[in-house]
């Protein structure tokens, strides 16, 4: 999908008053992706292409990242932190349209500021080029199909 943000996953951390959670990564997760918790209470990369790949509860990936990583990445099976509500800087890389919202894309585990074509799920707001305020809709995936 056109328009994806990209960020250095190393840089991303939660901010001031960021709510985080924890969960068990049930795929190769770098900070910075969207992610949603699934039936098995894990977490995966969350993606705009269907209402069940948005589904649950919504985050950000950031914080700790698991013993001996240095490059921002967690693999399946270790724990993650994911911010459910607040700001998360993206890292220097990152140039987001402050005040501009921002998607999941359609694109798994990816996130952009231009509005996905058919399911969508809005997760925060661009507060600056690299700073991003995480407030998912608690409408879950809206659908421009149906």
């Amino acid at each position: 999908m056109a328009n994806e943000l990209s960020y250095n996953a190393a840089q991303v951390r939660p901010l001031k008053g960021a709510i985080t959670q924890k969960a068990i990564a049930d795929v190769a997760i770098y900070m910075g992706q969207p992610v949603r918790i699934d039936d098995d209470s894990e977490a995966t990369l969350a993606q705009s292409d269907s209402a069940a790949h948005l589904a649950g509860l919504l985050g950000v990936a950031a914080g700790m990242q698991p013993p001996g990583h240095t490059d921002g990445q967690a693999d399946a099976g270790e724990m993650i932190d994911y911010v459910t509500h607040g700001p998360v800087f993206l890292g220097e890389d990152c140039s987001m349209t402050e005040g501009n919202p921002v998607y999941v894309s359609g694109t798994s585990g990816r996130l952009t500021q231009t509005k996905p074509a058919s399911y969508w799920r809005y997760i925060g707001q661009a507060r600056s080029a690299n700073v991003l305020y995480v407030e998912p809709d608690p409408r879950g995936a809206v659908s421009e199909v149906d």
